[in-house]
């Protein structure tokens, strides 16, 4: 008889569509200069940069940054809270005004308390605290606005799409026996898988396997072969020559090599040692919490 075996479940992977903050950071700062555009010739070649573009570009940057941040935390708060699984339409209508409205609301402080804390006046910077600038200001809320909203739903496609590659994807079978071959005596034994401790390979293809109970069997095959019939939540190949059951391992010692030694329930007629380079792998793979399925 087979059973399924219970592998551990997938940890979906990170498909957040939306922009990092380096990235954040470069949008933001082209987006300003746009905004800013026609620069005058001076700006090309003087050294001081003139107060009013100093001023213009602290307001309008401050403000793009600050949209950034808040439409990725309205974007992800939104995929959390209306899934688009059925309800597009509302999702939709829900963000395009919410986030809007959030966006320009928030921006329109921002950018007077700039200008008050600058004392700038319309002599002094180029786009003042007037109509032109709240016109940007809503532009660049219901432009950012769009182009998360793509991305929210782009990232739910992509989403969708590694769930249906996993669900696709055939579940590992392993058998509850192994048949072993014995070539001295020509005979077949049949072992519960339960039952192993640990397999060691002696001799090109003779291999050793010692049960929890203490008794030993030799029989003949390749150590790979062996390990494609077990679990490998189960039982993991430490060395080159040796495939451990978890619940055989007690615990483990430092070596001066920096490898380890594993101490087994059932004693191993020569010490068990992981190499340096295998030490995190094997450890973390012995640390981990994976639920096995019952034989």
């Amino acid at each position: 008889m087979k059973k399924k075996a219970d592998v551990s479940k997938h940890k979906e992977p990170d498909a957040d569509p939306y922009p990092g903050s380096l990235v954040v950071v470069l949008i933001a700062l082209i987006a300003t200069v746009y905004a800013l555009l026609p620069l005058p010739p001076e700006l090309l070649y003087k050294w001081v940069v003139p107060q009013w573009f100093t001023y213009s570009f602290a307001v309008i940057y401050t403000v793009i940054v600050t949209q950034f941040i808040l439409i990725q935390h309205i974007s992800r708060w939104f995929d959390k809270k209306y899934q688009w699984e059925g309800r597009i339409l509302k999702r939709m209508i829900v963000q395009v005004l919410t986030g809007w409205s959030s966006l320009a609301g928030v921006s329109v402080p921002i950018s007077w308390f700039w200008f008050r804390y600058l004392d700038a006046d319309e002599q002094s910077i180029r786009y003042a605290y007037n109509a032109f600038m709240f016109k940007n200001i809503s532009d660049s809320a219901a432009i950012l606005n769009a182009v998360y909203l793509l991305l929210s739903f782009y990232g739910h496609y992509q989403r969708s799409g590694i769930k249906k590659e996993q669900k696709n994807t055939p579940i590992p079978v392993y058998p509850n026996d192994l048949l072993l071959f014995n070539s001295a005596t020509k005979t077949e034994t049949r072992v519960p898988v339960s039952d192993i401790a640990y397999i060691c390979l002696v001799n090109k293809r003779t291999l050793v396997l010692r049960q929890n109970d203490g008794s030993s069997l030799i029989f003949w095959d390749k150590l790979e072969n062996i390990k494609s019939h077990l679990d490998p939540n189960r039982f993991c190949k430490v060395n080159r020559t040796c495939i451990v059951g978890r619940h055989a391992i007690i615990n483990w010692s430092r070596c001066a090599d920096r490898g380890i030694i594993l101490n087994l329930s059932t004693p191993p007629d020569e010490p068990v040692k992981v190499s340096r380079d295998r030490v995190a792998e094997v450890i973390s793979w012995i640390k981990s919490r994976a639920e096995v399925s019952s034989s």
